[in-house]
């Protein structure tokens, strides 16, 4: 593994705040929702799945999801759309991110329900999730006074491995960030020490993107964010 460190502000980064762009809107809901199981969307659904996951395994159990739609659609379309019945089985809040007053392309989602807890902990008893998607979210924060100075680093890729061509559900869910957000996407993980990142299981996910930037801090240094930066041409 090859590490080079760079200083934070040569980390592309894509500016996308729903407090600035847009308005949170509360979402009506259809009175004809239908209850579905939360262990079956986790199972089905990658991109739930990893929401979900992020908020499970960090100890931010209120950390905030943004979902992005495939297209942009009117607010008077949302409730009729078959995402938001999903959605409202998942997590306790769901609103829409309005922006010019009328077009909805995120919507936003905090907390999980007490049904879908229960569904991730019985996913995780019968070893049904993915063992790199608990080491990445695992966020375990050392106190804040511990976390200078900031060091960030770009991470190559090492040669002994080959090219992945079944993308795992965190890679998937992470190609479709970067295509919606103009090909780079970031989010908290860690703590995860510089051994952590040479491991294969760490190798093997980053080939699915161009490069891999962490962030981290602390003495020891750990990570405590990642940002992926464009596809890589396997995908």
């Amino acid at each position: 593994m090859i590490l080079r460190e760079i200083s934070v502000k040569e980390i592309p980064y894509n500016h996308s705040n729903y407090e600035e762009d847009g308005k949170l809107v509360r979402i009506p809901l259809l009175k004809t929702n239908q209850r579905l199981s939360p262990q079956h969307i986790i199972s089905t659904n990658y991109y739930l799945q990893i929401a979900v996951y992020m908020i499970y395994f960090s100890d931010i159990r209120e950390y905030p999801i943004i979902i992005n739609l495939p297209n942009s659609l009117n607010v008077d379309e949302i409730p009729f759309l078959p995402l938001i019945q999903t959605l409202t089985n998942l997590f306790q809040l769901q609103r829409a991110i309005i922006k010019n007053n009328s077009t909805v392309s995120q919507i936003f989602v905090k907390g999980l329900l007490p049904n879908t807890v229960e569904a991730v902990k019985e996913l995780d008893r019968l070893n049904k999730i993915d063992p790199f998607v608990k080491k990445l979210f695992h966020l375990n924060r050392p106190a804040v006074n511990k976390l200078k100075p900031v060091r960030a680093y770009i991470i190559y890729k090492t040669n002994n491995l080959r090219k992945v061509y079944k993308l795992s559900n965190i890679q998937k869910y992470l190609i479709w960030e970067c295509l919606k957000n103009n090909g780079v996407y970031g989010l908290p993980i860690g703590p995860l020490a510089i051994n952590d990142l040479g491991q294969n299981d760490f190798q093997e996910f980053i080939q699915a993107f161009e490069t891999t930037y962490i962030i981290g801090s602390g003495k020891p240094w750990v990570a405590t964010h990642l940002i992926v930066s464009n596809i890589d041409r396997i995908c």
